[in-house]
This record gives C-alpha cells, sequence and structure tokens, in this order.
C-alpha cells in the first residue's frame, strides 16, 4: 500500500479575511466586524480538509524562509499534513487579503504571490510513487509548474494515481497558459462556474462544475448528474471550493460511488462555509463528524 493516499501540489499562502467591512477608500480607515490569519492558498486548504477527514496527504508547495511560512508549516503539521516536500525560498511567503463587504457574501481578493509561484513538477515527481491520487490547485497561479503539468499528469497515470485539477481563477482572466494539455491528461477537472466559462472546451475525463448554493454539476461524456448544495448557515466562502475538493476526493479514495462522493462533498463545501476562514471548520467538531461519516459510508461498503 502506498503510503500517502494523496500529494497535493500548488499554492500554500496565509489568508488575512476581513469581514463586514465598508470598501476601503483613500485616505480612510475602515474596521471590519471580523478578522482572521488563517492557512491560505487552495492547495494548502485542501491539504489541511483532506487530512482532517482522515486520509494521508502530503503537501508539495513553496514558502518563505520567514515566521510566517514557519506558522503555516507547523499548522498543517498539527493536522496531520507531510511537510516535508515544501520547499523553503529566499522569497517570502504569499499573502492573500480578503475583504468581505458589509452586507455581501461575495468577497473581494488581493494577493501577493510571493514564493507559491515557484512549485515546480521536479518538486513533485519523487512523490508520485508514493501516492494514490495527485490533485493540483490553483493552476493559474503556478507559472513555474503549468508548462511541466501535462508531462507531470500523464506520469501520474502511467504510475496507477488517479488526478484532479482545480483551476482557481485567472488573474489575467485568460484562461490560458497550456490548462487545455494539462487537462487532457487529467481524471477530474473542478472548476467553479465563473472558471469553467472561461477554460471553455476540454478534454477532461470528467468535470465537475461547483455551483455554490445551486449544488454542483458532473459531466463526462453524454452522462450529467446533478447534486443538490448541502443546507447550512453560512458565515464566510473561504475555502468552499477546496473542501468540496476534499471530499470528493476523500470520498472516492475510500471507494464511494459517484453520487454518494459528489454528497459528502457538497456537505464539507457547506461545513467551511459555516466558519470563517478555510479551515477552521475541519478543525474543530464539524470536522470531526464530517470524518465519521465518511469512515461510516465507507464501512457500509464493505462486504
Amino acid at each position: 500500500m502506498a503510503p500517502y493516499d494523496l500529494i497535493a501540489a500548488g499554492d500554500l499562502n496565509a489568508d488575512l479575511i476581513l469581514t463586514d467591512v465598508d470598501w476601503p477608500a483613500l485616505g480612510r480607515e475602515r474596521l471590519a466586524r471580523q478578522g482572521l490569519l488563517t492557512i491560505g492558498g487552495s492547495a494548502g486548504i485542501f491539504a489541511h480538509n483532506a487530512a482532517r477527514l482522515g486520509l494521508r496527504v502530503a503537501l508539495v508547495a513553496v514558502v518563505g524562509q520567514d515566521a510566517l511560512g514557519d506558522w503555516l508549516l507547523a499548522q498543517l503539521q498539527g493536522a496531520g499534513v507531510e511537510i516535508a516536500p515544501v520547499r523553503r525560498s529566499r522569497r517570502p511567503t504569499g499573502l492573500t487579503v480578503g475583504l468581505q463587504p458589509r452586507g455581501r457574501r461575495e468577497k473581494a481578493l488581493l494577493t501577493f504571490p510571493g514564493a507559491l509561484a515557484e512549485t515546480s513538477a521536479a518538486q513533485v515527481a519523487p512523490w508520485l510513487a508514493r501516492a494514490r491520487h495527485l490533485h493540483i490547485a490553483s493552476y493559474f497561479l503556478l507559472t513555474r509548474l503549468q508548462p511541466q503539468a501535462p508531462a507531470l499528469l500523464r506520469r501520474a497515470r502511467r504510475l496507477g494515481l488517479s488526478t484532479s485539477l482545480d483551476p482557481n481563477p485567472d488573474p489575467s482572466l485568460r484562461y490560458g497558459s497550456g490548462i487545455h494539455a494539462a487537462l487532457a491528461a487529467t481524471d477530474y477537472f473542478l472548476p467553479n462556474e465563473r472558471e469553467a466559462a472561461g477554460v471553455g472546451g476540454n478534454a477532461a475525463g470528467a468535470v465537475i462544475v461547483k455551483r455554490g448554493g445551486r449544488g454542483a454539476e458532473y459531466r463526462q461524456g453524454t452522462q450529467r448528474l446533478r447534486v443538490p448544495a448541502f443546507r447550512a448557515r453560512t458565515l464566510e466562502t473561504t475555502g468552499a471550493g477546496d473542501s468540496f475538493d476534499a471530499g470528493f476526493v476523500a470520498a472516492r479514495l475510500r471507494g464511494l460511488p459517484l453520487p454518494t462522493a459528489l454528497a459528502f462533498a457538497a456537505r464539507c463545501a457547506a461545513a467551511a462555509c459555516g466558519a470563517l476562514g478555510g479551515t477552521a471548520a475541519f478543525a474543530g467538531p464539524a470536522g470531526e463528524r464530517l470524518r465519521e461519516r465518511l469512515a461510516h459510508l465507507a464501512a457500509a461498503r464493505r462486504p
């Protein structure tokens, strides 16, 4: 048996989340109702939450040789994530500021990439033979990995791994950068609606479009399967899509059928929305309940 269930490769940065704030204005100081510094980056949130669901997870990313990088790695290690593949750079650790205007659910994101864009295929490759699944997150931020991604994904397949890719938004809004070649070697493409529209036609094995409060839709060839959103209190939406990804991959690796895996993924996304930041819900009682539910579903599948 491979020592890791999955390898997560991509972005790791800190998230500074400020909610219920009036929009910034030059020369003015605004006050936020809530603020939190937490684990950020799509790959970082995915890895944390997948580990909290009980998977053996290794994270491939790059952070700076600074206190913020130290803190992020300590938080992930405490959640059970293998951090040995994370490289330390002379560039500073990346940082995203998320501003949620008062009375709105959507937020604005301001990101300083810092070291996160340095993640490369050379970091990932040595770990492939030790895992069952490869997940790539924030493709459009990974400028060093982009040209290497198709070959990396094909190598993962040759080694028997399943693969998934979550593009996250393209800051340039071009949605190119060779992603279609990467998708041709990807089993599961996991965009939201805007990302799916931006990327357009693709050759991924299966596409799962995350539609927020309207659930998700699975597409493969002529097959279509829709799953409704799991209804729960929404406080803030950071990490909802990454939590969906973590739940889906965890369920499939536990052998659950597609409809059950999609429903569990929707439950994970809803849990993330009930807490501030992308990982808080999974670090608490809600995360423990999700882990127990996944174990129960997997046990019910055994003969």
